[in-house]
């Protein structure tokens, strides 16, 4: 029996052809970056189901199946690459809070570390310069007590857009903890680091900032030191800008 010699709108389908045709179909919306590979491969199959003088309505049948592979392919394609970028922007997202402080925006503890780390290691191996400088806001428990945590988050983020807009875009800054923040310049000598500092102090204490009806001043303390090619680990750099700190 020649293929297709009885087709009509209301009987059966030649199979050879319903097969090809409903693979085409499956594979595209398993498959669905390959979409026009499939649908192409639906279009070939479409002559498989037709009879040798197919009418205007057995044309019309087969063409609206060819039309729904083509239709539910570019629905899946378009859904798989939503999904992919939803997938993508969640996982960006994620990446950005692990290496984020949530009140301030800066960098958390965790990046400076591997930041610190990171510069030690290649201090060690160079003639590159680095120096830290711990930051801390002075007598910010009052702050608290005095006007609420909730106001205390709005000064710390008041004091870290500040502290951010007056620091180079090569320096990390980041929240460190607490009223606590480390600040690593790249290349710049002691004497520089040190005026540049004295800027950061004068530029928050002239600074009124203004939370919820409240103008509260504050001012910053500050302890720094170079790194050396001696140093092998961040700590040794942390602990003695530490204690330049308290001596602040």
């Amino acid at each position: 029996m020649a293929v297709g010699t009885t087709f009509g709108p209301d009987t059966l389908m030649q199979f050879p052809g319903l097969l090809i045709i409903m693979f085409a179909s499956v594979f595209a919306l398993v498959h669905a970056r390959d979409v026009w590979i499939n649908v192409l491969l639906a279009a070939i199959s479409v002559p498989l189901v037709l009879p040798p003088a197919p009418s205007v309505a057995q044309w019309l049948y087969v063409l609206g199946l060819y039309g729904c592979v083509v239709l539910l392919a570019w629905v899946n394609c378009a859904q798989r690459e939503r999904t992919s970028a939803v997938i993508f922007l969640s996982k960006s997202q994620w990446k950005r809070d692990a290496q984020t402080d949530v009140v301030t925006g800066l960098a958390n503890r965790r990046t400076f570390e591997a930041f610190m780390e990171r510069e030690a290691w290649r201090l060690a191996a160079s003639s590159s310069s680095l120096t830290l400088a711990i930051i801390d806001i002075d007598h910010f428990k009052l702050v608290n007590d005095q006007y609420g945590h909730d106001t205390g988050d709005a000064v710390l983020k008041q004091v870290a857009a500040r502290l951010r807009a007056n620091v180079r875009d090569t320096d990390l800054l980041a929240r460190l903890g607490g009223e606590e923040f480390g600040l690593a310049m790249l290349g710049i000598p002691r004497d520089a680091a040190s005026a540049r500092l004295d800027r950061l102090r004068q530029a928050i204490e002239s600074h009124p900032f203004a939370v919820q009806g409240h103008s509260i001043r504050c001012t910053i303390s500050a302890g720094f030191t170079d790194g050396t090619a001696a140093d092998k680990s961040w700590e040794a750099v942390y602990q003695r800008a530490d204690k330049g700190l308290y001596e602040a």
